[in-house]
């Protein structure tokens, strides 16, 4: 498997997955004799130096050990810069601290900012590396004034900006808890915009006592200041909301209270506002930086949004939208994606501008749940949940939150609710499903028939979302949403590897989503754990269930859904019964086929075109995985993508299926609506059904008749709430 996939795509998931366990197949097996020979400076002959760089970037972006970014560096020095290729070239030069490493232009110049830093490399010049490091943001340029015994951060300023008077008023709501210095420089960057009609409010999260020193000195900064004390702990969003009823005025907009924003940047924001009465909100970037403005951040370059400097029409988008999230983590980018779907794309407008300097530091809200090309598991449900009811508002339904949060309409994971200092709970589930259900194959289809039997029963079910690494992509990808739809109804629950879960049965749909557990432990612990396998095995699954036994810490039984997959199992520790999958009935009224029949097949891969060559005078329809790349087709055949047509009623609408791949559940769900599967090459039996109609309904009846007796819900729930239940 490693080797032939996108190196693009593999390091993404296997630093998303935070998958420790590729680094040893990227090493071809001997990662501890690759390492020491980097660490001794030596080169030995490599078979695929491709493979190492990538392991070298996996490494350094994972950064799960302590020696992960010295190993990746001496890894990559191993190679030379010569053999590192150009996808690998920018976390090396990264990590060596060299802009003579040929990489992207950004990342070269960050790198060469940063070496001239003076506080980082002292005796630099100061003003050189300040021309430096302001290139891209707006005039005026950046100064440093202020006491040096604070952080550069700290002594950020410019000239004052040429003054904008205008009538409408904009609130800056600048949320803080437990606050410090940087509330006096967050405060003091708003005071100095050009936009002078402004009001800053500073919405304080329940502080102790011991701080109302330092909001003190902010509200004393300027009349503009207003402070609003919170009566308890609430977390950011809490204190925005209620910052938005306070605010006076005809656009809010927010600023953490660690964070610098540029003296235009409400003045730049709201102007396509004024301009547009259409618009009613506008978004711009932000650069990420330290305590002592290093710009260098692994595997990133440049800036990107800054969903804290949302500005809004207020009355508009609280007409409509309403308020956050209550959530502690991850509301602002909520808030921003449920605005844009209420109001449409074209209502938002998004300035491609650094206008604010985003301080790294411990103990911020974020930062140390999102880094490159990984997100807290938490935080990816999150998302995934209102992606889908966002898609609702987008078609028409209400988009509008209350300022206390109640009745949300999807869940949020327990990880965003609780404070810090609130203890965790432990869920409970009868079965968990674990599966990649990004995507609706037949394996998920599947799982979901199996699913709707076991709550069809009365029990409590969870989906698990692991990666399938037979496919891995680039981008973070939601739950798809058939699947997700179940979990925001509140039918079906959804955890979590780190997620505190006691659960009778796991049981693993895809045996490849456990082929590399992520680094770390995880909190679900199943008194059972079973690994459906419903086709041909097409690989070494024996690493798979080692890997599943050392996620779970229980012995991991592998379950046939066939004799026939049961014979090519025979050297794995196997269940005594085999459990074919379910097949829920529907109602299907089946007029006889016609001369013109139509029939059609499932592609998941161009290869399996070939099964619908040679199909003249018949009516051909296509369902293709999304995100399929198919090439041009003749002249009336009817593609569609999977996420057009149900394959239900994909079926539905067929006379034959031509059956393509290893699965059963196509042929299944094709049988339950009256759909006849035929193997491919079929044309002269195909003829004989148009001729006959008795042998269609005969067939018709046979494949009830098996369903029935096969592919029954009762024996399915039946073995697993036993399995479940017992497991107590």
């Amino acid at each position: 498997m490693i080797g032939e996939e996108n190196p693009a795509a593999l390091v993404a998931a296997a630093v998303r997955n935070r998958a420790i366990g590729v680094r040893e197949e990227l090493a071809s097996g001997d990662l501890a004799g690759l390492l020491h020979a980097a660490r001794t400076g030596r080169r030995p002959a490599l078979a695929r130096p491709d493979l190492v760089a990538v392991l070298a970037q996996v490494m350094a972006l994972q950064d799960v050990l302590p020696s992960d970014r010295a190993d990746a560096l001496a890894l990559f020095e191993m190679l030379g810069a010569r053999r590192v290729p150009a996808r690998q070239r920018n976390v090396y030069a990264q990590l060596a601290r060299s802009p003579r490493i040929a990489v992207d232009r950004q990342v070269r110049h960050e790198i060469a900012t940063d070496l001239a830093n003076p506080f980082r490399e002292p005796g630099r010049p100061l003003r050189p590396w300040l021309r430096r490091f302001g290139a891209g943001l707006p005039g005026p340029a950046l100064r440093l004034a202020g006491s040096a015994h604070l952080p550069p951060f700290d002594r950020l300023c410019t000239d004052d900006p040429t003054p904008v008077e205008r009538p409408e008023l904009i609130t800056v709501v600048v949320t803080a808890h437990r606050p410090g210095e940087g509330l006096l420089t967050a405060v003091r960057s708003i005071l100095r915009q050009s936009w002078r009609n402004l009001e800053v409010l500073v919405v304080d999260d329940a502080s102790p006592p011991e701080f109302d020193a330092v909001l003190a000195r902010a509200v004393a900064l300027d009349p503009r200041v207003r402070l609003l004390r919170q009566p308890v702990n609430g977390g950011t969003y809490v204190a925005r909301n209620a910052g938005l009823d306070a605010a006076a005025g005809d656009f809010v907009t927010f600023q953490d209270s660690d964070d610098w924003s540029h003296p235009r940047r409400l003045e730049l924001q709201v102007t396509p506002l004024l301009d547009d009465p259409g618009l009613v909100a506008s978004t711009s970037d932000g650069r990420r930086v330290t305590e002592d403005l290093t710009l260098t951040r692994l595997g990133r370059r440049g800036g990107k949004l800054n969903p804290s400097a949302l500005l809004i029409r207020k009355a508009a988008v609280l007409r409509r939208a309403g308020y956050f999230d209550v959530v502690r983590k991850g509301g602002d980018s909520e808030y921003i994606d449920r605005i844009t779907a209420a109001f449409g794309e074209r209502a938002v407008r998004h300035l491609p501008v650094h206008l604010a300097l985003i301080r790294l530091s411990t103990g911020s809200l974020s930062r140390a749940e999102i880094l490159p090309y990984w997100l807290h598991p938490a935080r990816a449900a999150y998302r995934s949940a209102y992606l889908t009811w966002h898609a609702r508002i987008a078609a028409g339904a209400p988009a509008f939150r209350p300022r206390d949060g109640a009745d949300r309409p999807f869940p949020a994971p327990a990880h965003l609710l609780r404070s810090a200092s609130d203890r965790e709970t432990t869920a409970a589930y009868d079965v968990v499903v674990a599966a990649d259900w990004r995507f609706a194959g037949e394996s998920q289809r599947s799982g979901l028939a199996e699913i709707e039997a076991l709550l069809g029963r009365g029990l409590r079910v969870a989906i698990l979302h692991l990666e399938d690494w037979r496919r891995p992509v680039v981008r973070r990808l939601p739950v798809h949403p058939a699947v997700q739809r179940l979990v925001n109804a509140g039918r079906l629950g959804a955890v979590t590897l780190p997620d505190r879960v006691d659960c009778g049965l796991l049981l693993i749909r895809q045996a490849e989503v456990v082929r590399h557990p992520p680094a770390g432990g995880t909190g679900l612990r199943p008194r059972t754990v079973m690994i459906l396998v419903d086709e041909m095995p097409r690989g070494a699954l024996r690493p798979c269930g080692a890997a599943a036994e050392r996620m779970f810490r229980v012995p991991a039984l592998w379950c046939p859904q066939s004799p026939a997959v049961r014979a090519a199992l025979s050297d794995l520790p196997l269940t005594a019964f085999d459990l074919p999958t379910v097949a829920l009935p529907v109602p299907a009224r089946r007029a006889p086929i016609s001369r013109n029949a139509v029939i059609g097949a499932e592609v998941n891969d161009p290869r399996e075109l070939a099964a619908l060559e040679g199909l003249t005078g018949f009516d051909v329809r296509i369902r293709a995985a999304d995100g399929l790349r198919l090439p041009r087709q003749p002249a009336g055949r009817l593609v569609y993508r999977a996420a057009e047509v149900d394959p239900l009623e994909f079926y539905g609408q067929l006379d034959f299926a031509l059956r393509t791949g290893p699965s059963e559940r196509a042929a299944l769900d094709a049988a339950v609506t009256g759909c006849i599967t035929v193997p491919p090459g079929s044309v002269d039996v195909l003829r004989r059904y148009q001729a006959e109609p008795r042998l269609v309904a005969e067939r018709r009846r046979q494949d009830r008749r098996r369903i029935r007796q096969d592919h029954h819900p009762d024996p399915f729930v039946d073995r697993v709430a036993a399995i479940a239940r017992n497991a107590e």
